[in-house]
């Protein structure tokens, strides 16, 4: 009976061995779980930062030309949108296309509109991309993009054909055709009170042809 008892006292034990087994499985889980998060970190910021590079210096011309050139009319995408707005002698147009396809570091079809932030107190104005992921033909949240600081206007041209005709407006209304193509102009702070005076902006103005038009 004795024994017996000792070895069920021995059986509700832990030895050294199993709780040294027990601590390595513990410090792998917890290893594991750190790289998989330090790996998910660096993700997050290699992806954070391959998104604010596409649109810093030269590339942001290529970038911003691209997404113009990839616009399009398919089945169940909102119209070409053109808004035309000033706020005093300052353009602030708008500009809202789908695109199939966003590039490397915004995969797949995407909603994109041009806006320009305004001055508030201290801080300028920029130029904004915001993109929104369209998924089975829903908008996801929105992605504010900064394009170009100390902007304070905006003023977008549409080639329209006409016939055999091609000739610059100022609006686009047309909600089932493309523009032939676009231009952008921007405003920097120091000649935004200059109507119809565009200063460069990354090589702008920018003129890109629309790749694609409903017929």
């Amino acid at each position: 009976m004795t024994g017996r008892r000792r070895q069920a006292g021995r059986r509700t034990g832990f030895t050294l061995v199993e709780l040294m087994v027990a601590l390595a499985i513990s410090g792998v889980v917890v290893l594991t779980a750190h790289a998989v998060v330090a790996f998910a970190s660096d993700s997050a910021t290699r992806l954070r930062e391959s998104k604010r590079d596409a649109l810093s210096g030269a590339s942001a011309r290529a970038t911003v030309s691209a997404w113009l050139r990839l616009a399009r009319l398919a089945d169940g995408d909102p119209p070409f949108t053109a808004i035309r707005r000033r706020s005093g002698d300052r353009p602030l147009d708008e500009l809202g296309f789908t695109v199939g396809d966003g590039g490397p570091a915004h995969p797949g079809p995407h909603r994109i509109r041009f806006w320009v932030a305004p001055r508030t107190g201290a801080a300028r104005g920029a130029l904004l991309a915001e993109l929104r992921r369209v998924r089975g033909g829903m908008l996801a949240a929105p992605e504010t993009v900064l394009v170009a600081p100390d902007v304070a206007g905006l003023t977008v041209r549409y080639l329209a054909r006409s016939g055999r005709r091609e000739r610059w407006v100022e609006l686009w209304d047309s909600e089932t055709t493309l523009p032939v193509a676009v231009e952008l102009t921007a405003l920097h702070d120091a000649v935004a009170g200059m109507s119809g005076s565009g200063a460069p902006l990354l090589g702008m103005p920018l003129v890109a042809p629309i790749g694609w038009s409903a017929p």
